[in-house]
């Protein structure tokens, strides 16, 4: 199983073939939909497509931000 999409030790080369095949995954999601969904929907179908293309991930992580020093209080995915 292919695991972490990217890091920092990665090579050009290596770093295109990630996103080509994050871009052809997407690709495939939207053939198979089309337009009208929501983000939600697609965001589902494109792990369920990457995790079927044998990658191992963590999405929707816990994202603190803070504005002009102000830490926002929703819990942003």
């Amino acid at each position: 199983m292919k695991t972490g999409l990217m890091n920092k030790n990665m090579k050009k080369e290596q770093i295109g073939i990630v996103v080509t095949e994050i871009i052809d995954a997407a690709v495939r999601v939207h053939r198979d939909f089309g337009p009208g969904f929501l983000v939600s929907v697609y965001h589902r179908c494109l792990v369920e497509e990457l995790r079927s293309r044998g990658w191992n991930f963590t999405g929707e992580v816990y994202l603190p931000v803070s504005y002009r020093g102000n830490l926002l209080e929703k819990d942003l995915k």
